[in-house]
């Protein structure tokens, strides 16, 4: 699915007019940016379906504008979502206006740090703090925050002379509901529907709380007595949702990243550097963590390293087992390092970032390079067993294992190259594992056929020295040997 996304969020109890009327300016924008892209791209149609949508109850308009055959003209998702925020008027009474796109290769990235405490005041001036912070940060847009707007709320309490009269503050809530909410006194069966028949006020009187200073309260005795004489009413500000974790009171600060202009990776750990110890400082009863894609990429990396790290574990034990040897095995990954230099040379070469397919691809070449490595060792090992010596196996198998080792490496780089060159967007989050995997098997092939017979060499004088010391041999007897 190919998407994007608009949202006008406004204030909790908003009129639905204004909510209303906001859809309508989303719907025009976007039949705006249906006529330019039919402009620009007149032989594809690339405009497939327009939802809009207005929630009275969620003071919330939406717009979904979704597009199809993308890949024919290489359709780039969140340029127009860019643009169609562009072009969007200012909505004075909305809280927040945001634009996400999604492709075939993900959804926008955005920043979320989640910040946790029991003091709601220094959680809401935190949450300002770092919406400040996101704001000098180029690239950074649609900057808000997971808390709701505070509505007027009515809080009331009974006067001590309400005991008197046997009023109770249940009795005076319960009058209070009625009048403003209604009391069902009656079920009229409509067909296979029943209607309910609920007393209230007027909806004129329902608007405003003004209503209270003129209602009558019913006494226990039947009598009436004004709201004022047994009641009073404090008008306090008041959340519509609460969010806890861990039974604190959480609220998250968010921001969109245009990639075109800033690095995700690159904003989260300046913003770790520089303000994450101040504001721990500042508010020390705050919990600060990043959520959201920084959160699921460090445990995906998390996950990747220890998975790695095992997998190294049993290419080494199997190897160690086949070889009969404990130092052979580190001689073949010793071309492993060279993997992550062509994945980073390939990637500087291609002007693109390193991310988390890319690390996935310098795993993929590390198994292409143990195979490199186990051909050439195993034939130096067999010209071992035929009576050559270290220096003369090395080379004989250094020269003739050059072209299969070369080939295998060469036809991977190029059997690779169309993927990498690829601007479908399908193929885009594909693109940086490819990139890694290529340039990691062709860098680490220079360093199969030049460094690892040099490190099996210095490995073989090495084991000799040793065990001729143990023997007693001096070292001019070592080095005629």
């Amino acid at each position: 699915m190919n998407f994007i996304q608009a949202r006008v969020q406004f204030p909790a109890g908003a009129p639905y007019d204004i909510v209303d009327e906001a859809s309508y300016i989303l719907e025009n924008k976007a039949r705006e940016l249906q006529k330019e892209l039919e402009a620009e791209y007149p032989d594809v149609e690339l405009f497939k379906d327009l939802l809009v949508m207005a929630d009275g109850n969620g003071s919330m308009a939406f717009a979904f504008l979704v597009f199809q055959n993308i890949e024919e003209v290489n359709f780039d998702v969140e340029k127009y979502a860019a643009r169609w925020r562009e072009i969007m008027p200012v909505i004075p009474d909305a809280r927040e206006i945001s634009f996400d796109f999604s492709t075939a290769g993900g959804t926008g990235e955005a920043i979320n740090l989640m910040l946790k405490s029991p003091n709601s005041d220094a959680l809401d001036q935190m949450a300002l703090d770092v919406k400040q912070v996101y704001a000098e940060y180029a690239g950074l847009y649609s900057i808000t925050d997971t808390a709701d707007t505070a509505r007027t709320e009515a809080v009331l309490s009974i006067m001590p002379s309400a005991e008197n009269m046997s009023l109770t503050l249940t009795d005076l809530a319960r009058q209070v509901r009625q009048a403003f909410y209604g009391q069902e006194v009656q079920r009229i069966a409509r067909g296979k529907d029943t209607v309910k028949v609920m007393v209230r006020l007027p909806q004129e009187d329902r608007r405003s709380f003004d209503k209270l200073d003129e209602m009558r309260i019913r006494t226990g005795a039947g009598g009436e007595v004004p709201f004022e004489a047994v009641a009073e009413v404090d008008y306090q500000r008041a959340y519509t949702s609460i969010r806890r974790t861990d039974r604190q009171r959480t609220l998250t600060v968010k921001a969109n990243v245009n990639k075109d202009v800033a690095n995700t990776a690159e904003i989260v750990k300046d913003i770790q550097e520089k303000y994450v110890d101040q504001w721990k400082a500042k508010y020390p009863d705050v919990e600060i963590s990043f959520e959201g894609d920084q959160k699921n990429q460090q445990e995906f990396a998390s996950s990747l390293a220890s998975g790695f790290g095992f997998a190294l574990i049993a290419i080494y034990i199997l190897l160690a087992v086949a070889f009969n040897s404990y130092s052979q095995p580190f001689i073949i990954l010793t071309a492993l390092p060279f993997a992550y230099m062509g994945a980073v040379l390939g990637h500087l070469f291609l002007g693109m970032n390193f991310s988390l397919y890319s690390i996935m691809g310098i795993v993929a070449a590390a198994g292409v390079v143990v195979n490199d490595n186990l051909v050439l060792l195993d034939y130096i090992n067999r010209l071992r067993k035929e009576g050559k010596n270290a220096l003369e196996s090395v080379e004989i198998a250094a020269e003739e294992r050059f072209r299969p080792i070369f080939l295998t490496s060469f036809t991977t780089f190029i059997g690779l190259a169309p993927m990498m060159l690829e601007t479908s967007l399908q193929a885009q989050f594909l693109i940086p594992t490819v990139v890694s995997l290529a340039f990691g098997v062709l860098f680490s092939t220079i360093a199969t056929l030049f460094l690892v017979p040099i490190v099996y060499l210095y490995f073989h004088d090495f084991r000799k020295n040793i065990v001729g010391l143990f023997k007693g041999r001096s070292p001019d007897q070592i080095t005629a040997e």
